[in-house]
């Protein structure tokens, strides 16, 4: 008993203090998007996080004035990889988990199982049903337009402003291949696992212990991926997390979830794209000036970037 406990507390602290957090979506309060669209509200779950290292003040340039413009984010692989490359942060625990012998795949883990796979996709469904359908309109619901605007946002940053069908699949591919393992491993694999043991350990009732760990892991899961003002990204990663978890939980194989986890993200990163080259540069504009938190990290690394080109040009 004392060791699950400890094992659990463990996990836990080192993934609250891990840089890394979910991907994606959404718009600051203040920003109105004059291109509409219904089927825009695609969840990304892909981690992006602050860049470690920060230019210099002079080497920022300052927020351009009201009406002015800025350049448009090119495709870039350096990006890509910045992005790709953030989720592995939480690699650390799924191997710390799997040194304390914790079984982050599953009873039942194969991943050449082609039953897992179409399992992995019939789960999926529910997601994809929820992202399309036009919630927003729904008075109460109007929030979701901050998921549909962050999301759009980090295919800017990720994807360039123009259309480049095959190079954004690669992109995509990448981003939602590394979301998809690293996150998966840690949450699924590593958390709602320990958690599920622990609570198993103190007493309690089989079915409890799985309802409580899925809904620990999600919430832990949604928190750190907030990226917008309100807490609706939180409430939207969360919810992908409990079905995700539930996945896990039902078939015993962290395949599945991989499966469903990728499936959401790629489709997602390429639907974007294609909505915001087709809402032109006045939508890219706005997305560039949005004040939030996922807009103002973008923002820092391209002004880290500026910076490094004005110095190598000055030398």
């Amino acid at each position: 008993l004392f060791r699950s406990v400890a094992r659990s507390l463990v996990a836990v602290a080192l993934l609250v203090a891990a840089p890394s957090s979910g991907l994606v979506v959404a718009s600051g309060r203040g920003v109105r998007l004059s291109h509409r669209s219904s089927r825009s509200r695609l969840l990304l779950l892909s981690a992006a996080t602050t860049p470690p290292l920060q230019p210099p003040e002079d080497a920022r340039p300052p927020p351009p004035a009201s009406g002015l413009t800025v350049p448009l984010p090119r495709f870039s692989w350096r990006t890509v990889a910045f992005i790709a490359l953030n989720p592995a942060a939480l690699l650390p625990l799924p191997i710390a988990g799997w040194f304390m012998g914790v079984n982050l795949l599953g009873s039942a883990f194969g991943v050449v199982n082609r039953l897992m796979f179409y399992i992995g996709l019939l789960w999926t469904l529910p997601l994809f049903a929820l992202s399309l359908l036009p919630l927003e309109r729904i008075p109460a619901l109007r929030a979701l337009r901050e998921v549909s605007q962050a999301s759009e946002t980090i295919c800017l940053y990720a994807l360039g402003s123009r259309l480049a069908p095959l190079r954004a699949t690669a992109a995509a591919v990448l981003l939602s291949t590394s979301a998809a393992l690293c996150e998966e491993l840690a949450f699924r694999g590593l958390l709602q696992t320990l958690a599920a043991t622990t609570l198993a350990a103190l007493g309690v009732p089989a079915r409890s212990c799985v309802a409580l760990a899925v809904a620990a892991q999600a919430i832990l899961f949604g928190v750190l991926h907030s990226y917008t003002p309100s807490p609706v990204y939180v409430v939207a990663a969360s919810l992908a997390g409990v079905c995700f978890g539930a996945a896990y939980a039902s078939t015993a194989n962290l395949a599945v979830p991989i499966i469903m986890h990728f499936a959401v993200d790629v489709v997602s990163f390429l639907i974007c794209h294609v909505q915001v080259v087709r809402g032109g540069e006045e939508k890219q504009q706005q997305l560039l000036a949005a004040d939030f938190p996922i807009a103002r990290m973008f923002r820092e690394m391209s002004s880290w970037e500026i910076g490094r080109a004005s110095c190598r040009e000055r030398v």
